[in-house]
């Protein structure tokens, strides 16, 4: 086309001026002609001038254009891309401002200041349900860390598909909400490279179920219209309108898959038809957006009553360990100290913070019932908020089971806008009668028709006749999570602390002391207890204590004490007298009952560290071991430290750390508790390890253990597991290397004093003495020990007649007598050792002079025979048959060496222990247990 109208420009003129000029000759207008043909000829001229001059013309103008045309689609592009970036910043800035408090909802008692969310939150960890759907690469991560986090499942989104589709489940208060405002935080900080490498940039999108149900089914259930696709509903949003997104800016993002939808509280879908509607909406959208990411959270029953069919993981969010109850408490004090100092922070600033977290820390730590609620993030942050302004713990501990019913069972769903209609403490009221009948009845478990039951006549007081027993209890199941139903139709408080708690709430209430009176040595009610003592007057329940005195009345009497808000000055003065002097007490029934108080004391506050372990708090006192000697004597076995000159502490010393354990007592100790505590349970061979079949055993701390909960005590220290050794951990390194030092210069000392006295002792020997024979040093270490008793001076006097034999043999036959030698030398080691052990094993009231000079006897044979098999190595002459072989004499050689060295080990011990008898060195050796709660057979080695 360009070119047709390039030759009708250059043409038409020429052959118009022909055509004219033709028809005025025929006119014979000669005039005109002459006129026309004269233009005719310059329009010729035209043609040829106008090819160059147009194409040129073209040329120019289209490169004009071209650029024209790149300079406006790169306006275009730019004004898009403002347009596109300032929505995405906008919406990340809205994202910061909505997410960055740490929220509680529905907290009575807050602080002053909102706290930096990101400063404070620690990673849940989670566990899917089934372990086929892991990759071998998260199997992995998750046996080196044993916890993974949704940033594990995140940084594998291109590897593994199914977790692009993820369900978090948990209990009330485990942290789902929290969860998801950090994520969408981080992503809109664009801070999730340091929460893992591999985190992939998204877009996040946070939408709460409960706040757009409404929105989700007004059209489906009008029949109208089929209801909003996930983009429409983004779009839809008041927060998402404000900052005028451009038009399917979500639609396309989702569309390529570039979002990370956050559905937050599948459960807070009260009803369950509208809950499945919206489950099913749900999956609707994961098929319409099929490459984009989804993390759904919910409580359990609302899942599984309305379960996700696209969802490709299910993961369960686990308890807090106590590291990581930890570290949220210091997370939460130094962003709360920092926010009340408007936002300084400095050492000082952090020093306050640190202390207050370790006081809170300490108290968790120490109060069993607290450690296991401080598992749960909600509860930790309500415990914290009440250490915090009202300093409230743990003595009072009911005030802050008060003020968590209060929060489960009102104020967190207020917060929530949920319609409620009975207040939080009517429905504690009904509670309490349900927690006391299920007490009485010794269960936590209850069928829906029990509870119903139970509950009707109270609940129709607070609520009226039309009050729907059934339907109370669903709600609290729900909505508060006090109740939970562990199987169809059977519930159980979620708890067994909070029934406990509101048992005592009903009993105070009701005045019905006596049911607790009557129950004082009946563990199943010893929290109830405790917990009515801590809301009024304890002494009537110490009375009953002291009156029906056992292990369990007299320990529970003593927490009464602690705990409880008051307490008549003679009931405390004669319960202390009972317990102090119980421990120090000469008749051993007495001692007994005290010593067991102490003890059962100790196991019910064991510093729980996760599902299974539990670790002491503090070292095994003289009067607690002193049990276990008492037991061990009855079958003829002695256990008490060495150094002990009698079966029984000294005075004064009964609350003091055991010291002087042996490492095989340590654990006979442990093995002791077990039996006492696991009376059904049996421990058995299986190859080399033994199988303990139990609900829980006691043993020794690990080295890790050690260092994630150490103890400070001074100059003890206590045995503990690392690899197949026990070693003793606790003891400051540099009072390790004084001890060293001292006990170095004690032995050294020692040994030259024996020189000395065994030189005086055999002068005739003399010559022999400072003879340069191999057996030289045989015939010196026996003269050591000429002095320690007659009949292993008759040995040894039998011996130097043979080392006399062996000398002169030397000079003439040397291969024959050295082997000689060392046969009779390792025949007589092995003679002198078995008796050692048997010696040392059977009694420990044993003679340390005799037993020092055999290990140092034995110390000085083995180091002869290596010596000698050392020479026999360099010189083979020595012994004129192949066996042993050269190699074979060096590696006995070390081996005798090491001999030689761990007797002389030995024999430093046993100059330690003679040391610590005459109270001029110090012991250090104590005791820590740990309790391994057990769900199947265990092995250990």
């Amino acid at each position: 086309m360009q070119k047709i109208t390039q030759t009708l420009i250059r043409w038409v003129p020429s052959g118009v001026g022909l055509g004219a000029t033709v028809h005025s000759a025929l006119n014979q207008e000669w005039t005109r002609a002459i006129a026309l043909s004269f233009v005719t000829a310059c329009l010729s001229l035209w043609v040829r001038f106008s090819g160059k001059f147009m194409e040129t013309l073209e040329e120019a103008a289209a490169q004009r254009g071209a650029d024209s045309a790149q300079w406006m689609i790169k306006a275009a592009d730019r004004f898009t891309l403002a347009i596109v970036s300032n929505f995405q910043n906008r919406y990340y800035q809205s994202l910061i401002y909505a997410l960055r408090d740490f929220r509680t909802q529905g907290l009575k008692t807050k602080g002053p200041f909102a706290l930096n969310l990101e400063k404070v939150f620690v990673p849940l960890q989670l566990a899917p349900e089934t372990a086929d759907k892991i990759s071998s690469a998260l199997i992995a991560v998750r046996s080196a860390r044993e916890s993974l986090t949704i940033w594990n499942f995140l940084a594998r989104l291109s590897e593994q598909p199914t977790f692009r589709r993820i369900v978090v489940l948990g209990p009330p208060g485990s942290g789902k909400s929290t969860l998801l405002e950090h994520l969408a935080l981080a992503y809109a900080q664009n801070k999730q490279p340091r929460q893992h490498a591999k985190a992939p940039a998204l877009i996040p999108v946070l939408l709460y179920l409960r706040d757009v149900q409404d929105t989700i089914l007004a059209r489906s259930l009008a029949e109208v219209e089929a209801p909003p696709t996930l983009a429409a509903l983004i779009q839809q949003q008041s927060a998402i309108q404000k900052l005028k997104p451009p038009e399917d800016w979500f639609e396309t993002r989702l569309r390529q898959g570039k979002c990370l939808v956050l559905l937050d509280g599948l459960d807070e879908v009260a009803d369950m038809a509208r809950r499945q509607q919206i489950s099913r909406w749900i999956d609707e959208q994961m098929l319409s957006y099929p490459t984009t990411a989804f993390i759904i959270t919910s409580r359990p029953f609302g899942y599984r009553s309305a379960p996700l069919s696209q969802v490709g993981l299910v993961a369960e969010v686990q308890p807090f360990t106590l590291k990581q109850v930890e570290q949220f408490i210091n997370n939460w004090y130094l962003q709360n100290e920092i926010m009340s100092r408007l936002g300084k922070d400095d050492p000082g600033v952090r020093q306050v913070a640190q202390q207050q977290s370790n006081d809170l820390f300490n108290r968790i730590k120490h109060n069993p019932a607290l450690a296991s609620m401080a598992l749960n993030p909600l509860l930790l942050t309500m415990i914290a908020t009440v250490h915090c302004y009202q300093g409230a713990l743990p003595g009072r501990r009911v005030q802050l089971y008060a003020e968590i019913c209060d929060v489960l069972l009102g104020r967190r769903q207020d917060a929530k806008g949920m319609v409620q209609s009975l207040t939080a403490a009517q429905k504690k009221l009904v509670l309490q009668v349900l927690a006391l009948k299920r007490m009485q009845k010794k269960t936590r478990e209850f069928k829906k028709v029990t509870g119903c039951i139970l509950i009707r006549e109270k609940l129709t007081s607070v609520a009226g006749d039309g009050a729907d027993p059934e339907e109370f209890l669903e709600q609290i199941e729900n909505i508060s999570g006090l109740l939970v139903q562990r199987q169809p139709d059977v519930y159980e408080f979620v708890h067994k602390s909070f029934q406990e708690y509101l048992a005592a709430a009903q009993i105070k209430e009701s005045k019905q002391e006596f049911l607790l009176t009557h129950s004082i040595d009946d563990p199943w009610w010893d929290e109830t207890i405790r917990l009515y003592a801590a809301q009024g007057d304890a002494s009537n329940l110490i009375w009953a204590a002291l009156d029906q005195p056992s292990v369990v009345s007299l320990t529970l009497a003593y927490d009464c004490l602690e705990e409880g808000l008051s307490v008549q000055p003679d009931v405390r003065r004669q319960l202390e007298e009972t317990l102090e002097s119980g421990l120090e007490s000469t008749d051993a029934e007495i001692f007994r009952l005290a010593a067991e108080v102490k003890l059962s004391r100790r196991l019910n506050r064991l510093l729980r560290i996760d599902d299974t372990t539990e670790i002491d708090i503090s070292y095994i006192t003289c009067a607690e071991y002193q049990l276990f000697i008492d037991e061990k004597r009855l079958s003829g076995e002695d256990r008490q430290p060495d150094h002990w000159q009698t079966a029984k502490f000294s005075a004064g010393d009964a609350m003091k750390p055991i010291r002087g354990v042996r490492a095989s007592d340590a654990e006979e100790f442990c093995e002791w508790l077990t039996q006492r505590s696991s009376p059904l349970g049996d421990t058995f061979l299986e190859g080399s390890s033994s199988v303990f079949v139990g609900e829980a055993r006691f043993r020794l701390p690990k080295g890790v253990e050690m260092q994630e909960h150490p103890l400070s005590v001074n100059q003890v220290g206590c045995w503990c597991n690392v690899g197949d050794r026990q070693l003793i951990t606790g003891i400051d390194p540099d009072q390790w290397q004084r001890w060293q030092q001292e006990l170095a210069e004690i032995v050294g000392s020692d040994r030259h004093l024996t020189r000395e006295l065994d030189r005086a002792l055999n002068r005739n020997n003399y010559k022999m003495l400072h003879s340069s024979s191999p057996l030289n040093l045989l015939y010196q270490a026996l003269s050591f020990t000429a002095h320690s008793d007659l009949d292993l001076n008759l040995d040894l006097d039998f011996a130097r007649s043979r080392i006399i034999d062996f000398e002169s043999d030397f000079e003439t036959e040397p291969a024959i007598s050295l082997e000689q030698g060392l046969v009779y030398l390792i025949s007589l080691v092995r003679d002198r050792t078995r008796s050692l052990n048997y010696d040392f094993t059977t009694q420990r009231n044993y003679d340390l002079s005799q037993l020092r000079a055999y290990t140092l006897l034995t110390s000085a044979l083995f180091k002869l025979i290596s010596e000698a098999y050392e020479k026999a190595a360099r010189n083979r002459g020595l012994i004129p048959t192949q066996k042993p072989t050269r190699k074979e004499c060096e590696d006995l050689s070390r081996e005798y060496l090491n001999k030689s060295s761990e007797a002389f080990n030995l024999y430093a011990f046993f100059v330690l222990i003679d040391q610590r008898r005459a109270g001029q060195f110090p012991a250090w050796e104590s005791i820590r247990i740990v309790k391994h709660k057990l769900t199947a057979n265990t092995v250990f080695t």
